[in-house]
């Protein structure tokens, strides 16, 4: 071999060998800063669920603690987040259980007193101080309202839950305007919010990348929101299911007679806002539905909403909060398009909390036990 070429086939060789340094550097500094800001020993929050062969569910795991600098999340031996309770209820206990996925669960806010419905638990003990107030945190990161009815069967409903508390909807949104972006071709069956096989296969296996590629791929679909490959249009058919399985939920809470309250979904971008705001706002929401087109986001969440106050009017035993506009939508509310700050949810429990008072779903429970609760 020429000098020459040796000296290329070694410049070559070098900066390869670089890029291989410079890619693993970055992976294990993005794990560390993940796992000392967060708690996650792999970087990611699926560290926190297991696949319940019972159920065929993926819930969290018993008695896990994570903790990191931004949050602290601790599972009780039933698999919830939140305090440790006992499968049987005590006469003088007063449960609350709320069905939902992420913006239920809360994983974003800074420990388990943060999370909406523990916040609601402690209001309604200092409200009604001769009871016990029990939180159930059906709410798993990821699930649909099927997973939701499937958890609550499964899994909630033996443990006697005296007041049923519904909040979701995203996840839902996400699976219909799918189905309708590839029944429009815009997309085909083997896209998701990767774009590809190749970023998704890369995602998997390298924090790095995952982190690089979520915030490069907002930014390019806040420039393309306006492109003319989207859907326009939310058909009004895809809430259907998600009625049918709310029904279901219904019936359920009507064999064990606890009372079904539906919260309307909140999302940090709002209708007033500028278009630049809104972009911005919608972060989240563009990457995980890139098909979506910005006015069909207002679209989808305003039918779901409108569906879940129809619904609740037509039912007796199923009882409805619309003030989802009563939290500002700003990023101290906000830590993305959907999920909430801690600051976010001290309003959201103070709306969970007035709408029980205002409905008198507590009285009722309480009219009906007549039993307060001893020293313990």
């Amino acid at each position: 071999m020429l000098p020459i070429q040796k000296h290329k086939t070694f410049r070559l060789t070098y900066w390869l060998y670089l890029a291989v340094i410079i890619v693993v550097i970055a992976e294990v500094l993005v794990r560390i800063q993940i796992r000392y800001r967060y708690g996650f020993k792999h970087g990611a929050i699926g560290e926190i669920y297991q696949l319940d062969a019972t159920t065929g569910l993926r819930i969290p795991i018993p008695n896990l603690e994570i903790e990191g600098v931004k949050t602290h999340i601790n599972i009780n031996s039933l698999g919830f987040r939140g305090r440790e309770l006992s499968a049987a209820k005590s006469p003088h206990t007063i449960r609350i259980a709320a069905l939902g996925a992420s913006t239920t669960f809360c994983a974003e806010v800074s420990n388990n007193d943060s999370v909406w419905l523990e916040q609601v638990r402690v209001k309604l003990e200092n409200r009604f101080p001769s009871y016990r107030f029990e939180a159930l945190n059906g709410g798993v990161p990821g699930y649909g309202i099927i997973a939701s009815l499937k958890n609550f069967r499964r899994r909630i409903v033996q443990l006697e839950p005296d007041i049923v508390i519904f909040y979701e909807a995203t996840n839902d949104i996400s699976y219909a305007s799918r189905q309708a972006a590839m029944a429009m071709g815009i997309i085909n069956k083997n896209q998701n919010h990767y774009g590809s096989a190749l970023p998704a296969f890369l995602s998997r296996h390298s924090q790095a990348f995952d982190l690089f590629y979520k915030n490069i791929a907002i930014v390019i679909r806040q420039k393309q929101a306006s492109s003319a490959l989207k859907l326009n249009n939310f058909p009004t058919q895809s809430a259907i299911p998600f009625i049918v399985c709310l029904d279901s939920i219904r019936q359920e809470c009507e064999k064990i007679r606890a009372p079904l309250l539906i919260f309307t979904f909140c999302t940090k971008f709002r209708r007033e806002q500028a278009f630049e705001q809104r972009l911005a706002n919608m972060n989240t929401s563009l990457y995980y539905m890139p098909w979506m087109a910005p006015d069909t986001f207002f679209e989808a969440f305003d039918l779901f909403n409108r569906k879940i106050f129809e619904f609740a009017q037509q039912h007796e035993s199923v009882y409805v909060d619309t003030l989802h506009n009563a939290i500002p939508g700003d990023s101290k509310h906000f830590i993305d398009s959907v999920h909430f700050s801690d600051q976010g949810c001290r309003v959201m429990a103070n709306r969970v909390f007035n709408a029980l008072l205002h409905e008198e779903l507590v009285q009722s429970v309480i009219t009906c036990r007549q039993k307060p609760k001893s020293n313990f």
